[in-house]
């Protein structure tokens, strides 16, 4: 590969790591907006607060889907760049370590969402109607 392609192939890396974070943040801030309204005194119990949580539910399952999605294309370009430039390889080989098995990106695609999509059954569950 000449190094005009390993250039290439480390934007796009770049720029699907950018966009993980990007959507991430997004997702995050607000289902942390929607947490807020559902457990405020602002929203009455009932078919309101449910309303929001059942919303809520369905934007957690858009986030594991699109999170999952990315972190798929993500894990492959690291593959790609791992193959093909060597500084990386040894970069990414230097921090295994024991303690650190599950990656930030399968925490922050998977674990997260799921949380929320517990946290959310439980508002909905407890609306009283």
């Amino acid at each position: 590969m000449e190094d005009i392609e390993k250039a290439r192939l480390w934007e796009h890396r770049q720029s699907v790591n950018s966009d993980f974070n990007s959507i991430s943040n997004y997702f995050l801030l607000a289902q942390s907006f929607l947490l807020i309204v559902a457990t405020s005194n602002q929203i009455e119990v009932g078919y309101h607060r449910l309303i929001v949580g059942i919303l809520a539910l369905a934007l957690s399952g858009i986030w594991l889907y699109v999170q999952s999605k990315q972190k798929f294309l993500l894990d492959g370009l690291k593959k790609r760049c791992a193959a093909e430039l060597p500084d990386y390889a040894q970069t990414r080989a230097d921090r295994e370590h024991p303690v650190w098995r599950f990656s930030n990106t399968a925490i922050m695609a998977r674990v997260l969402p799921m949380l929320f999509s517990l946290a959310w059954i439980v508002i909905v569950s407890t609306t009283g109607l």
